[in-house]
């Protein structure tokens, strides 16, 4: 954009004193006038591209595909949530994600794989990343019907919702199940009340743990 002004504006002012040459007509300051509005035409074009990213805007559908299935391409993740995208302007993305991975699985190793899935997203997409690891239980048939119980709830209660994050917690005198929930944007100011009913639903179907429940809000 930098050069087709300068190129503009160059062939404005050689034109200008060629024709003055050969006018008494003001040339000079009409040209001027022209290079005038041709700038506050660049400036409006460079506006509009960086202030939607600069305030905020949706992500392409498909850039987060490839975020989600690039990372879930190492053994240990088991799913991919709350994708968030920074967009920055001029091909300057910043990405944080949350992945889901077997609890009993060492520190040390899961390390080694994030950094690998935030290495690969960076050589294929060019975006910087921050991966923030959540453990989850092994799928017990414990779990396994916890799961179904929720899901089950969410699906004739909420089914725009999505279920994510499910575990539990051994403690006295119930065990203490917690589980996270993907919200709409739209529904954002009602959060509060949306988790009120979710922990009632929950208290209702399995009065047999204490239930905590956490939202979350779809970004993209």
């Amino acid at each position: 954009m930098d050069s087709i002004a300068d190129v503009f504006v160059t062939l404005v002012v050689i034109l200008a004193m060629v024709l003055s040459k050969f006018t008494s007509f003001n040339v000079d300051a009409w040209g001027g006038f022209a290079v005038g509005l041709f700038v506050l035409y660049m400036g409006g074009q460079s506006l509009r591209e960086t202030a939607s990213p600069l305030i905020g805007q949706k992500p392409e559908t498909e850039f987060v595909e490839r975020v989600r299935d690039i990372v879930l391409e190492r053994p240990c993740v088991r799913g991919v949530h709350d994708i968030v995208v920074h967009d920055y302007g001029h091909g300057v993305r910043y990405v944080t994600l949350d992945v889901e991975v077997p609890g009993d699985l060492s520190v040390t190793d899961i390390h080694d794989e994030i950094d690998f899935a935030e290495h690969q997203l960076r050589k294929q997409l060019g975006c910087k990343a921050a991966i923030h690891m959540d453990p989850v239980m092994e799928d017990t048939e414990r779990l396994h019907g916890v799961r179904e119980t929720l899901a089950d709830l969410m699906s004739s209660r909420f089914p725009e919702f999505e279920l994510q994050d499910i575990r539990i917690v051994e403690q006295e005198p119930k065990d203490k199940l917690v589980f996270e929930v993907d919200v709409p944007m739209e529904q954002i100011d009602q959060e509060e009340a949306l988790r009120k009913e979710l922990k009632a639903l929950a208290e209702n179907a399995l009065p047999e743990y204490s239930i905590r429940v956490i939202l979350d809000h779809t970004y993209v």
